[in-house]
């Protein structure tokens, strides 16, 4: 959490992506969300995130928003772990450091990742 806030100069992160969705990665996503950030939860962790509406007591900063952009369903997610013990995946991964999330963008725009770019801090 902490090198998260020291990387944004205190401020919190614009956007947080949480690909696990567990109760533990949804509370650091609302630890280091900026105000009027986004939080975004395609993962299927099985996660909760406590959340109060009462201003002095919210879990949130002012103005986030979270979202689960995901469109299968958990059978779908516990088929697909059936299917890949059994048959062996050929898993493509792109390692960014948090420095160089910015050219991760850049080249999945640009459709130069094969698989899944992944970003991680030092």
């Amino acid at each position: 959490m902490e090198n998260v806030l020291r990387a944004t100069g205190m401020h919190g992160a614009e956007l947080v992506l949480d690909f696990v969705g567990s109760t533990t990665t949804l509370a650091l996503a609302g630890a280091v969300v900026a105000p009027y950030g986004a939080i975004r939860v395609p993962g299927q962790g099985g996660g909760t995130f406590p959340f109060e509406t009462a201003r002095t007591t919210t879990t949130l900063p002012r103005g986030t928003t979270i979202s689960r952009p995901y469109s299968g369903t958990h059978q779908d997610l516990v088929d697909l772990v059936a299917l890949a013990r059994t048959h062996p995946l050929d898993i493509h991964i792109t390692r960014y450091e948090f420095d160089r999330a910015l050219s991760a963008l850049d080249d999945l725009e640009h459709g130069h990742i094969a698989g899944r770019a992944v970003i991680v801090m030092a």
